[in-house]
């Protein structure tokens, strides 16, 4: 008989006993709770002990994939020296395991904290939080009999996040990776998502990939839903082949206040150099912003621009001046609902060749743009240009 096929008798024989004599057993059990799309909720798995001698748990959750779930630990784990490990096993699927301090065993009360964020685009009703899979085990890494008791999320209505800000350039494939790298400053954990767009407005989908800790699945696709953990790290990046034509767009990372972050751009020149340029998440809407430009000494700018309103097009006004002061040019660059332009600046003005001047991007419709800069030198390296308020 296999280990596997005797733990399953085991565990179902320890159940029956538990139903035969009607005594109460080791549970593990889930809250329900209330959400709005578009927000966060915490939920609590709790654990009753029953008089046995638990160290360790272990279980697969199943939820709604329009959510996005993280786990830490709870006030009885943490009292008894217990970390929690999370890891995606499929779309919808996560596997919990609570583990630690071996000799310590776990008593009565919440054990993980589930922090479930619903999707903006979720519709109203239940949604069922189920228990799979679930393991007990005493000091010795015996298998004991454990029971469960499933929880729900109840949606109602909707109440999206509050954008947190703009990365207003993202390369992918081509030699090139963005990396975004998303700190949650709060003590308790957060919900994210990231939104990608192309030039024209319309969503980018994109392949992702995401740090262990989010307990995440590589996926592709224009919208992703994270939960950071209480003071934690979030590393997401989307890498396209290298033999692919590079895709450019812009992201809009949601989150509440406390969640900040920056992205890196990687180019690979050769086998062994990668190129790279880091930027902070935009957050002001300032009505301009100017950028200071450097093309003398062989040294180029490459400027992103995106047009972060939902509702409204942005007809962006250029000024582009000299290092006196003095006005060179000017341009209209038309952003639609959500759009992006990039381009490199003696590409799109080949009179500015040798020059050392200032950018000026105005929008008098008052929306939200965002604009970034890069600066490029003979070598190739990249290093990002402040973009300043006006």
């Amino acid at each position: 008989m296999s280990p596997q096929v005797r733990t399953t008798r085991y565990i179902r024989a320890g159940l029956l006993l538990c139903l035969g004599f009607s005594a109460q057993c080791t549970e593990l059990s889930i809250d329900s709770a209330t959400a709005q799309a578009g927000s966060s909720v915490q939920i609590a798995v709790r654990f009753v002990a029953a008089g046995a001698q638990v160290a360790g748990l272990q279980f697969d959750l199943s939820f709604d994939p329009t959510m996005a779930l993280g786990a830490s630990a709870a006030a009885s784990a943490t009292s008894a020296g217990k970390t929690v490990y999370s890891a995606g096993v499929a779309t919808g699927l996560t596997r919990i395991l609570l583990a630690g301090l071996n000799q310590n065993t776990l008593g009565d009360g919440p054990v993980v904290t589930l922090t479930a964020l619903v999707s903006s685009g979720t519709a109203a009703g239940v949604y069922a939080l189920h228990l799979t899979n679930a393991i007990a085990s005493d000091q010795a890494g015996n298998v004991l009999p454990l029971t469960t008791s499933d929880g729900s999320v109840t949606v109602n209505g909707s109440a999206n996040l509050p954008p947190s800000g703009i990365f207003a350039q993202v390369a992918s494939g081509g030699g090139w990776k963005t990396s975004f790298t998303l700190l949650n400053l709060l003590p308790a954990a957060n919900g994210a998502n990231l939104t990608f767009w192309n030039d024209d407005g319309t969503p980018l989908a994109l392949p992702l990939t995401f740090s262990p800790e989010l307990g995440q699945l590589p996926m592709t696709g224009s919208s992703t839903d994270f939960v950071i953990p209480a003071n934690g790290v979030a590393l997401v990046e989307t890498e396209l082949p290298a033999a692919s034509a590079a895709t450019v767009g812009w992201a809009r990372l949601t989150a509440p206040a406390g969640v900040v972050g920056s992205a890196t751009f990687s180019y690979q020149s050769t086998a062994s150099q990668d190129l790279e340029a880091v930027v902070p998440l935009e957050t002001r809407t300032p009505a301009s912003f100017v950028l200071p430009f450097d093309t003398t000494a062989g040294l180029s700018t490459g400027v992103a621009l995106a047009n972060g309103s939902d509702t409204s097009t942005a007809n962006v006004q250029v000024i582009v001046r000299n290092a006196a002061g003095a006005q060179l040019l000017t341009d209209s660059i038309p952003l639609p609902v959500r759009g992006h332009a990039s381009f490199m600046l003696t590409a799109r003005y080949p009179s500015l060749a040798g020059i050392l001047g200032s950018l000026e991007f105005q929008n008098p419709s008052g929306g939200n743009i965002s604009v970034l800069g890069l600066r490029i030198n003979q070598t190739g390296s990249l290093t990002s240009i402040p973009a300043q308020p006006k």
